[in-house]
């Protein structure tokens, strides 16, 4: 899906992939694409309502003209609402037998103190991107947990099969001896 808006001094030349047609008459433009699980956060954003539940979509702040203290706060605000799925699902993994913790997110508290320092500072560029870091991050650990117990799965999913499989070949070569 992409996004037009006016060129500014930003966006002087057209990415070389771009393939819009030129008789569409588009030329004072430039595409912008965002990925379809971004537009919850980035519609959130745009109407100032909480960002949604469950969605792993970050706020594209490339598209936003807005200054950056307001660009800082939406970022921000995208992400606690991200660790706050991850902080439901690590509590769900902890009822696991064995569990090892995503250790990069470790120290969560001690960063969003730092980007909200930033914030409160007006240095908004700096909490601006200390954000998106600590989005990345949040995002590997959802999928860490989303993915944590995908082996153990397999593995007693695969030994199932194989043990009825065997089950049945034993149950066939007993009835084939009893019939002889």
């Amino acid at each position: 899906m992409g996004i037009w808006y006016k060129k500014t001094n930003l966006y002087k030349k057209k990415p070389p992939e771009e393939d819009t047609p030129s008789d569409w008459g588009l030329g004072n433009f430039v595409r912008q694409d965002v990925s379809q699980i971004d537009l919850t956060p980035l519609i959130s954003g745009l109407i100032g309502t909480d960002f949604p539940m469950n969605s792993l979509g970050i706020i594209p702040l490339n598209i936003l003209d807005t200054s950056d203290k307001i660009k800082a706060k939406l970022i921000y605000g995208n992400l606690k609402e991200l660790f706050e799925i991850y902080k439901i699902k690590n509590e769900d993994a902890h009822r696991s037998i064995v569990f090892q913790p995503f250790q990069p997110l470790g120290d969560y508290d001690e960063k969003t103190k730092s980007i909200l320092d930033d914030i409160n500072k007006e240095n908004y560029l700096e909490a601006i991107n200390k954000t998106q870091t600590l989005i990345n991050i949040t995002l590997e650990g959802i999928n860490y947990i989303l993915h944590y117990d995908r082996f153990y799965l397999k593995s007693v999913i695969i030994s199932g099969y194989i043990l009825w499989m065997l089950y049945i070949f034993i149950f066939i070569e007993m009835k084939n001896e009893n019939k002889l």
